[in-house]
């Protein structure tokens, strides 16, 4: 679920503009007649990945929501002022990674993401490195499970590196 399904309006820096006001801060809104609705979602979607890099992490063990119901909340601000208040999601959301059927439970957008994978899309990304280096020749994988890289702006979740090598040394022979 994105923030914005829950109704929560994501405002682009680009078309906002802080002022002070008697000593507060207000945000007054710009009108840019001649931005494309895709260079408004780009931006959305830096805000999105900001705040998915910020707030969300990877549980140290396989996350059930049920047992981490209760977890607190973490505030993050949008660049308007406003405050939105994540939850358990912030583990639900990297646990994708490691488990892709759990995107069943983000609605349409989970199971639009589900049917475009290909049929290696229920393993997750342990899985996927451990079957990718067992089909190199013996002789190399020694030095593979050795040197695996995590790249791009996923591979920013805290405490990533720790569980795929936790659970790659598990699945290793």
């Amino acid at each position: 679920q994105t923030i914005e399904d829950k109704g929560t309006a994501v405002m682009p820096r680009y078309s906002i503009k802080r002022v002070e006001k008697g000593g507060n801060f207000a945000v007054e809104t710009l009108d840019f007649p001649k931005t494309t609705e895709s260079f408004r979602a780009y931006h959305v979607d830096a805000i999105c990945q900001d705040a998915k890099h910020v707030v969300c992490r990877v549980s140290d063990n396989p996350f059930n929501p049920d047992e981490n119901a209760n977890i607190p909340n973490v505030t993050y601000e949008l660049p308007d002022g406003q405050e939105i208040q994540i939850g358990p999601q912030r583990f639900s959301i990297p646990e994708l990674l490691f488990n892709p059927t759990l995107a069943k439970g983000f609605g349409e957008v989970g199971n639009d993401m589900l049917s475009s994978l290909p049929e290696a899309g229920n393993k997750g990304l342990p899985q996927l490195v451990t079957d990718c280096i067992e089909k190199c020749d013996v002789d190399a994988r020694r030095e593979l499970y050795n040197g695996i890289v995590l790249t791009g702006g996923t591979s920013l979740f805290t405490s990533l590196r720790e569980r795929i090598e936790k659970e790659v040394t598990n699945m290793a022979p």
